[in-house]
């Protein structure tokens, strides 16, 4: 009986990363970093979506984006005027507004904005970003 020879499998090249300091120096292109050097996350502001809709009905989601990486950070819904709260809104961090109404709708962003707030739509769909400042 015949016994069969096992392939000898190839080596990949692998880097095994041995603690942080390690990580950081690749990261900076081999030049290793002190850990206060690295951005610690600023903690999130309460930022508050205001909704009024007027001679009308309508139904408005808020979502707010995470700076950079595009992360769903809060998500909410209005189908009367109203407030949307997002607890840990940051500079640079998207606030993407999509519905529509029958009516008027002003939206007004208690922070500064880009574009600026408040903003009033006319009936119809509504697909309209701020940026927070």
């Amino acid at each position: 009986m015949a016994t069969k020879k096992k392939k000898a499998k190839a080596k990949k090249n692998v880097t095994v990363v041995k603690n942080d300091s390690t990580v950081k120096s690749l990261l900076r292109g081999g030049t290793p970093v002190a850990s206060a050097d690295v951005a610690t996350p600023v903690a999130g502001k309460p930022t508050t979506v205001t909704v009024t809709f007027t001679a009308g009905i309508g139904n408005l989601t808020a979502t707010l984006f995470k700076h950079l990486t595009g992360a769903i950070i809060g998500h909410d819904s209005v189908n009367t005027s109203g407030t949307i709260i997002f607890n840990n809104a940051n500079t640079g961090d998207a606030i993407s507004i999509n519905g529509g109404c029958t009516g008027t709708v002003v939206i007004n962003v208690d922070v500064s904005t880009d574009p600026a707030t408040p903003v009033k739509f006319s009936a119809g769909n509504i697909n309209f970003g701020f940026d927070i400042l």
